[in-house]
C-alpha cells in the first residue's frame, strides 16, 4: 500500500507582467535572473484581508474584515499594501490570528489606513525559464510561473520591514 506524501495540493501560479518604466524592467529582470534559485515570497492575491481600522505605527495587531478560509498561518509572512499607493508596502511575520485580527511578531514601522490590503505570502520558487518579450529597448512583457515550496525557511532578525520602491 502506498502512502501519500502530502494531504494537500501544491499550488502553482503563472504571471504575466508588463513593465511600465525602464527602471521597472531592469528590476524585474534582476529578480527573475537572480531569484531563480531563491525562495521568494509570492502574494496570494485571492486571499486578501482588508484592514477594518487604521493600523498605527508601533502596534502589532492588524484588525481585518476576515481571515476565515484564507492562507494566513502563524510563522508565515504577510504583505500590507495601501491600494492608493501600491509602491509602498510593509512585510511582517504572523505571530497569531483569529477571525478578525492578525498579530505580527514585531510592531509596524508605518501607519496603514483602513482599507489597506493584507495578503499572505506563499513561499515559492520560479519554475522553468521566464519568458521576456521586449516591446521597446526599455520596456517589456514578462511571463513566468512559480510553484509553492514547503522547505524549511528561516526568518530574518527583522521580521517587519518597510520598503518603498521608486
Amino acid at each position: 500500500m502506498r502512502t501519500a506524501l502530502r494531504t494537500f495540493p501544491v499550488r502553482g501560479m503563472r504571471f504575466l507582467v508588463d513593465s511600465l518604466s525602464q527602471a521597472e524592467t531592469a528590476y524585474i529582470k534582476r529578480v527573475l535572473k537572480f531569484g531563480l534559485a531563491k525562495l521568494l515570497g509570492v502574494p496570494y492575491w485571492v486571499d486578501s484581508a482588508e484592514l477594518s481600522s487604521q493600523a498605527n505605527s508601533g502596534q502589532a495587531v492588524l484588525n481585518v474584515d476576515s481571515t476565515q478560509y484564507k492562507e494566513f498561518e502563524s510563522g508565515r509572512m504577510v504583505v500590507i499594501l495601501d491600494p492608493d499607493d501600491i509602491e509602498s508596502y510593509e512585510l511582517g511575520e504572523v505571530s497569531s490570528f483569529d477571525d478578525t485580527s492578525i498579530t505580527l511578531t514585531a510592531n509596524l514601522a508605518n501607519t496603514w489606513p483602513a482599507g489597506s490590503m493584507v495578503y499572505p505570502l506563499l513561499p515559492a520558487r520560479v519554475e522553468g525559464d521566464p519568458e521576456i518579450t521586449s516591446r521597446t529597448s526599455g520596456y517589456g512583457t514578462f511571463s513566468f510561473s512559480v510553484q509553492e515550496s514547503f522547505e524549511a525557511t528561516t526568518t530574518s532578525s527583522s521580521s517587519s520591514t518597510t520598503t518603498t520602491t521608486a
